[in-house]
This record gives structure tokens, C-alpha cells and sequence, in this order.
């Protein structure tokens, strides 16, 4: 489940950047084929752990991207979301590949978690700030 909302992100960001919107999904869309060629070259399940810290590198980018890109839309409402991309997609289709070996997914939500807590940690920050003007 967690991955899930980290593949939302994902495909929410994966088309968004600092002056508009559509910078964001520029950026997004570089990141996540560079991501997606690095499940690419896991051939097997042997593989996987030593890809992971690469793995991790590219979500916790997405992620931090996707933050700010949410913070720049809360600037800007207007601004409309991009729609996800061929490159969301094959992101979704590699790691549904992924989490077919063995522990596969396990090892895929763990190189994700920094990631998600980064996602985390600024609502965390909003609910201290709310118990502090009460």
C-alpha cells in the first residue's frame, strides 16, 4: 500500500518543475525513465539488492520533486496537473515485474521508505504547528 501512494506521487510528478507546473513533469518524466531503465537492467532476482541504493537514490529524487511541485500547485492552483505518462506506466509495469521474485516486493518497499518519509515529515511539521497555536 505504501508503494502505492509513493507510485501516486510518482505519476502525479512525473510531469511536473520550479517555474510551472509543466517544468515539474519535465523533470518527473527524466527521473522516472531513469528509474525505469535501472529496474530494467535487474535481469534477476539476484540483482535487486545490489540495485537497491541506486533504487533509493531515484525515489527519494522523485519524492523531494514531488513535494515541491506540490507546494508550487498550493501556490498556484490554477495551474493544472499534467495527465501521467508513458514513462509512469512503464515505471508501473517494471515493478510490478520486480514484484514477481522472490522478496521482491519487500526489498522494493524497503528501498522506498526513506522516500515516504520524506513525504511524511512536512505533514508531521503541519500537525506540530496546529498543536502549537492551540
Amino acid at each position: 500500500m505504501l508503494l502505492y501512494r509513493l507510485l501516486l506521487c510518482f505519476l502525479l510528478c512525473a510531469g511536473c518543475s520550479p517555474s510551472s507546473l509543466e517544468d515539474f513533469h519535465g523533470e518527473g518524466e527524466i527521473l522516472t525513465w531513469k528509474l525505469v531503465t535501472e529496474l530494467q537492467k535487474i535481469e534477476t532476482q539476484d540483482q535487486l539488492p545490489k540495485a537497491l541504493p541506486t533504487i533509493q537514490k531515484y525515489f527519494i529524487s522523485l519524492m523531494k520533486l514531488a513535494i515541491e511541485a506540490e507546494k508550487f500547485h498550493i501556490k498556484h492552483p490554477d495551474a493544472s496537473r499534467p495527465a501521467p505518462t508513458k514513462a509512469s506506466w512503464a515505471l508501473r509495469s517494471e515493478l510490478e515485474r520486480i514484484y514477481t521474485f522472490d522478496n521482491g516486493r519487500a526489498l522494493i518497499e524497503e528501498a522506498a521508505r526513506p522516500a515516504l518519509l520524506l513525504f511524511a515529515k512536512p505533514k508531521q511539521s503541519e500537525q506540530s504547528q496546529l498543536q502549537n497555536r492551540r
